[in-house]
């Protein structure tokens, strides 16, 4: 299983995450989001983050303006079918599954655009029965309180990668090399 750590704010975190074994950094292009930053910065990360950067956002406009700074766009929020018709074949995205019936419903939408599900804790942290409404999630992210304190619940979930940033934090916005090399070595 691989790690992303999401909600990078700066240079030295995410150059320190991927040294340290994380597969994907995530940073946080929605407006008034506590670990948001804005396009120069992300720029700034693009110079040292060859690949494996992803551009979180809930606005397909923005999404679609990060196309070139970004390897992956992740979509925060449901999408419906013209939205997702939308970036279809144009960016490789991640799209936010609710970790709840509707989600296992949703799911499949979101697979037949080939999109890379992450199911989402709906009330903050994820636990091993909300992916009851899901079968496989073999081609799926997981994300919702997941750390270092209870990674080891989704060892085997089956789930291609796990997405964490409060658990990976020393202090908002500030990532934790222990904490960083702690998950990536409990998850292989």
């Amino acid at each position: 299983m691989k790690l992303k750590v999401c909600g990078v704010t700066n240079v030295e975190d995410a150059v320190m995450a991927r040294a340290l074994g994380a597969e994907m950094v995530g940073v946080i292009g929605i407006k008034g989001a506590s670990r948001f930053i804005g396009a120069e910065e992300l720029k700034k990360i693009r110079l040292y983050i060859r690949d494996g950067l992803v551009y979180v956002t809930d606005s397909l406009n923005a999404a679609e303006e990060m196309l070139n700074f970004a390897d992956v766009v992740q979509v925060h929020r449901t999408m419906n079918e013209s939205e997702m018709d939308r970036l279809e074949g144009r960016v490789k995205v991640i799209a936010y599954v609710p970790a709840t019936e509707y989600g296992s419903r949703y799911i499949i939408s979101v697979r037949e655009h080939g999109f890379i599900p992450l199911i989402h804790a709906q009330n903050g942290k994820l636990n091993l029965n909300d992916l009851s409404y899901f079968g496989s999630i073999s081609d799926s992210g997981i994300a919702g309180g997941i750390g270092v304190d209870n990674v080891h619940q989704f060892l085997y979930s089956g789930a291609m990668f796990v997405d964490s940033s409060s658990g990976t934090e020393e202090s908002l916005g500030r990532k934790s090399p222990w904490k960083i090399r702690r998950m990536v070595g409990m998850l292989k």
